[in-house]
């Protein structure tokens, strides 16, 4: 029984006639497998062998009809994610395979289905499943760098004076990377207008002249930065970050890391209830598998 395949989406629908198989897939390393007759003329008599579970971990063998499945593209199959896969091969996710002469070497079914796109795109739709996936790293990071971001626009919103500065540094691929600095002042004083009054009127006629403009300068003075350190501070942070052995990081991933080394302080008053609570809302399946926090 040669390995097939068939368009993905019509695989997925038949969910009814996939084989039921557990958490780890069926090696009955001490069972006697049975022989089966192949050829016309020259008949010869193979069976399973034991030790192919050893190569083909994701081999799944059923006893009672003496053929085997892949595992890991039945799982994938039941959970609707081979999409990513064009074709799907039945004979190791509904039909069974038993083509024992031909089963190994380097064009046998076995190898043959672990290098099709079907069997590919199963191995990465199951390691996301262990959330351990570069994806789900990157939406956890950017889940928890949107709430500190909030956070800062919700500070910014609620200031009457800010300002935002900019700078351009070198990462260690060469890149140009734009650092943009915000500087705001709260206004949370609790001073009164009555006693502005009262101050004011205590003053000589010269400075009261003079207050308007020393309220400019007050206000600028608090939200510019005297120097540039603020930006050199953000520099170094992206050459801690960005080092010469994650020069292949993407930006999206760069931007999320760098929010939560910055801004230390709002990330360690993180809920990380609410964080993740917002990761497992992203998706069906996570709500279904996890639920809400």
């Amino acid at each position: 029984m040669a390995g097939c395949s068939i368009d993905a989406n019509f695989q997925q629908s038949s969910s009814e006639i996939l084989p039921d198989i557990g958490e780890n897939p069926n090696h009955p390393i001490k069972y006697n497998f049975p022989k089966r007759a192949f050829g016309v003329k020259d008949i010869t008599h193979r069976s399973f062998q034991a030790q192919w579970f050893q190569k083909w971990s994701w081999i799944h063998y059923d006893e009672g009809r003496d053929i085997v499945f892949c595992s890991i593209c039945v799982k994938a199959a039941r959970s609707n994610k081979l999409k990513a896969a064009k074709t799907c091969d039945v004979s190791f996710i509904s039909r069974g395979y038993c083509y024992w002469k031909d089963a190994t070497g380097k064009k046998g079914g076995f190898c043959r289905h672990e290098a099709s796109g079907c069997h590919k795109a199963a191995v990465e739709a199951v390691k996301q499943d262990k959330y351990t996936s570069p994806q789900i790293q990157n939406e956890l990071l950017q889940t928890m760098a949107l709430s500190i971001i909030r956070d800062i626009a919700l500070s910014i919103r609620e200031a009457k004076y800010f300002t935002i500065m900019a700078d351009e540094v070198t990462d260690a691929s060469n890149r140009e990377q734009v650092v943009v600095i915000l500087s705001a002042f709260p206004t949370t004083a609790n001073v009164g207008v009555r006693d502005i009054v009262q101050h004011v009127c205590t003053l000589s006629p010269g400075v009261r002249l003079s207050i308007t403009q020393v309220c400019s300068l007050v206000r600028l003075l608090l939200v510019m930065p005297a120097t540039n350190a603020v930006g050199e501070r953000s520099a170094s942070a992206l050459r801690r970050v960005k080092s010469y052995l994650r020069t292949t990081m993407t930006d999206t991933r760069l931007n999320n890391l760098l929010v939560l080394h910055v801004h230390k302080d709002r990330c360690d008053s993180l809920v990380l209830e609410d964080c993740l609570n917002e990761f497992v809302c992203g998706s069906e399946h996570r709500l279904s598998l996890f639920g809400k926090f």
